[in-house]
């Protein structure tokens, strides 16, 4: 993981020197070991930082990531489609 904008937390979470949703979906599969984190990898995880990495965090990357590259919603509502319906309910299962 990477820290680009210096602010303490590793949005670039798959260290690809870019921040897009790829980062959203490795955060995801990241949830179920979020208990074996280090303290230091739970800081540069929580995105929302309330002390805890769980899928607030991976909502807020989410609106970050469309933020800065000014998707259209429509494009958002079905990346987090895919995300949660698809993959996390998948996984979780």
């Amino acid at each position: 993981p990477q820290d680009p904008n210096g602010d303490g937390t590793f949005e670039d979470v798959n260290g690809d020197n870019q921040v897009n949703f790829e980062d959203v979906i490795d955060l995801a599969f990241a949830l179920p070991e979020a208990d074996n984190l280090t303290d230091q990898q739970r800081n540069a995880l929580d995105i929302d930082g309330d002390g805890d990495v769980d899928f607030d965090d991976v909502v807020d990357l989410a609106f970050e990531v469309w933020e800065e590259r000014q998707l259209d919603f429509r494009v958002l509502f079905s990346n987090f489609y895919y995300l949660y319906f698809v993959n996390v309910t998948w996984c979780t299962s």
